[in-house]
Parts: structure tokens; C-alpha cells; sequence
């Protein structure tokens, strides 16, 4: 069994993030961390990206990385520091991550690849792990019309072209962020898709990999909460 840790959107806040990740570590198995942006906010810099990455390295688990549309000073940190997949992919065995970051935005963001770019990186990188069994997308926009693009007006602002993708190609899991309100679980045909939320609320996910798929979706602050309870 493959057992991922997916966690997002940092935003630049490091103050929780130091516990929480102790937490996790101590009380959850993984083999690998998925981190898909935003490691920062639209005002951070480059110093507050390292400090950040330092922290995600208490995991001592390998950091598998795409940058949010807020994480353009943090490009050079995380293709330096971590497993940079943005319009790449790495394969272990007999699993493969692959991926996009960036995301759309009604503001202007320092990321926001078109519809285009997603439709052209995302097709070209399966071509080099189409042969791998386990595949994972992991990009920072959700794909349209699901759980896990509908912001808080019941709008949805996913992208058209990484649904037609996954729909097309139907990878085990795709995991996103982006919407931090639309965080949880649902599917596009065969696919699992993931939004494991805003870490520094507490938020993650636990992806495990084996003949099927188990995801969940927990929280540290109510883990730890029950745990004072017991």
C-alpha cells in the first residue's frame, strides 16, 4: 500500500503550521507529501517561501510540489528544496505524480495559467506516465462542476480543461485546492478527486493506495480535542 498526506494552502501563515505537522507526523503513517499551493499570500517573499519549506521538511517524507497562483516568488525555493512537478512528473514504482499549478482568479494573482496551458501541459505529461498503474494528478485549480470548485455563492469556477482531462484519462486520484470553503472528496468517472483544504485550519487529507482507493479528510485541532477528551 502507497499512502499519501496531501496538504495546501499555507498562505504565508507559519505560526500553527509548526504544530500541526508535529501532530501529523506523530499520529499518521505516508510515504509521501503532497503539497500543491498556496505556500504563500500575494504579499510574501521569497524569505518567507524558505522559512516555510524548513517547516514541511519535519515530515521527513519526500515533498512533492506545485506552486498556487499566489507562489510566484516561491518557484526557485521549490524546485530547489523539493520535488517540483509543476509541468513534470516523477514516478515511483508503480505510482506517478504528475501536474499543473496555478489557478484562475477574479483578481490578478502572480499564477493564473489559461485554459490552453492546462489542456496542453496535462496531455503531454501523460504521454510519460500513461504505462505507470497508479497515477496522480495533482493540480492547484479543481476541475469544474464538482464538489470541490464551488465557492460560497454555490458558483463553479473550476477549470473546463482539467475535467475534460481527468474525464478523458481517468487517473486514480487527482488531488487540488484552491477553494479553501470547497475542501472534501467526490469522483469524475473512475477518479478520486481530492481538495484536503487549508492546512493552517487544520485541514488535511490521507490518501491510501492499494487494490482501491481510501481517502480521508481530518482536522488536528478536532483530533486533538478528542484526544483531550479521552
Amino acid at each position: 500500500m502507497v499512502s499519501i498526506l496531501s496538504i495546501s494552502e499555507i498562505q504565508g501563515e507559519s505560526e500553527n503550521l509548526l504544530k500541526f505537522l508535529d501532530f501529523i507526523k506523530e499520529n499518521e503513517n505516508f510515504d509521501f507529501v503532497v503539497f500543491n499551493g498556496d505556500l504563500l499570500s500575494l504579499d510574501d517573499d521569497e524569505e518567507v517561501a524558505e522559512v516555510i519549506v524548513e517547516i514541511l521538511k519535519i515530515l521527513e517524507k519526500p515533498i512533492i510540489t506545485v506552486p498556487g497562483n499566489n507562489d510566484f516568488k516561491a518557484f526557485e525555493i521549490l524546485k530547489k528544496e523539493t520535488i517540483y512537478i509543476h509541468n513534470n512528473f516523477k514516478i515511483f514504482g508503480s505510482i506517478a505524480f504528475f501536474g499543473y499549478g496555478g489557478a484562475r482568479t477574479p483578481v490578478r494573482t502572480t499564477f493564473e495559467p489559461s485554459e490552453e496551458e492546462f489542456r496542453l501541459a496535462l496531455e503531454s505529461l501523460y504521454k510519460k506516465v500513461e504505462k505507470v498503474e497508479n497515477k496522480i494528478l495533482v493540480t492547484h485549480m479543481p476541475p469544474k462542476d464538482t464538489k470541490l470548485d464551488m465557492i460560497f455563492t454555490g458558483e463553479h469556477v473550476g477549470s473546463e480543461a482539467i475535467r475534460e482531462f481527468i474525464l478523458k484519462y481517468q487517473p486514480k486520484v487527482a488531488i487540488c485546492a484552491h477553494i479553501i470553503e470547497a475542501y472534501g472528496i467526490d469522483r469524475l468517472g473512475n477518479t478520486y478527486l481530492v481538495n484536503p483544504g487549508r492546512i493552517t485550519e487544520g485541514n488535511y487529507a490521507i490518501i491510501n493506495i492499494e487494490k482501491s482507493v481510501e481517502i480521508k479528510i481530518k482536522n488536528v485541532i478536532n483530533l486533538l480535542f478528542e484526544k483531550k477528551l479521552l
